[in-house]
């Protein structure tokens, strides 16, 4: 199998391969996978709660953006694009 890395595929297309190899290194298999899935979104409620009642009526984590701020973005913005929207609407009031 051609690396990704060096195959000239866009940026979206490597993602099935990575799924995968996220996959077989969490040890998701068809048999346990609706039991890690709920377990996924229980964690990431749980982190997402956390950051909420941090956040309070704040807009950034400290006065300003800070790159602590854009790494949460980037995270919420991924989890939300590789996710359905419906699970974590709740947990970050959108």
């Amino acid at each position: 199998m051609q690396s990704w890395m060096n195959s000239g595929w866009g940026l979206m297309e490597p993602l099935p391969e990575l799924v995968h190899v996220i996959k077989q290194r969490l040890g998701i298999t068809k048999e346990n996978t609706e039991r890690r899935e709920a377990e996924i979104y229980k964690r990431a409620k749980i982190a997402y709660g956390a950051l909420s009642t941090t956040l309070g009526d704040h807009t950034f984590l400290f006065e300003r953006p800070s790159s602590l701020d854009a790494y949460f973005l980037g995270h919420v913005l991924f989890t939300l694009q590789a996710f359905p929207v419906s699970h974590f609407t709740n947990c970050l009031d959108l």
